[in-house]
């Protein structure tokens, strides 16, 4: 703000738009790097999660239908089950992951918040439904997720 010359009250908003990339941190918020020499960034383009997101199909749940009837790689939550299932080790040290959009919101406001938008996308996340879908988590061996990483607990931004 002090850079831009605008003063703090004339902003009424902020946003930012972002593919599937999913952000990771440890406990204590440090970047949680992936395997040799990577980052702590699953880039939306990542597809090593084909496995996985297999199994999320498998499930035959609404979400998957409201998906167009298959998990793409790309999600969230395949990602994140690929992480349990092959680097078990990061896993139990995992504190938070991020869509990359509510991670930008976050650095650049300090406050956390879940974009609705991310949420009906990219999450397991049905607002008619009950919002988290806790029964298609524990399907896939990912029960507790939402709570374990803080996300029932954040703000939904966007929402009205």
């Amino acid at each position: 703000m002090a850079s831009s010359g605008i003063a703090v009250p004339a902003v009424k908003g902020l946003a930012f738009g972002a593919t599937c990339s999913l952000v990771l941190s440890d406990r204590s918020g440090a970047p949680l790097p992936l395997p040799e020499g990577g980052r702590d960034t699953i880039a939306w383009c990542d597809r090593r999660a084909a496995e996985e997101a297999a199994i999320c199909t498998a499930t035959g749940h609404r979400l998957i239908r409201l998906q167009g009837g298959r998990m793409s790689p790309e999600m969230q939550v395949a990602k994140l089950l690929w992480l349990k299932r092959r680097c078990p080790d990061l896993w139990l040290r995992l504190g938070r992951a991020e869509d990359l959009v509510d991670h930008l919101t976050r650095r650049a406001t300090g406050r956390r918040a879940l974009s609705a938008c991310a949420l009906a996308v990219k999450w397991p996340w049905i607002a008619d439904h009950g919002g988290w879908q806790e029964d298609f988590l524990a399907a896939i061996g990912l029960d507790g997720l939402p709570d374990r990483l803080g996300l029932a607990q954040a703000g939904l931004a966007g929402r009205r």
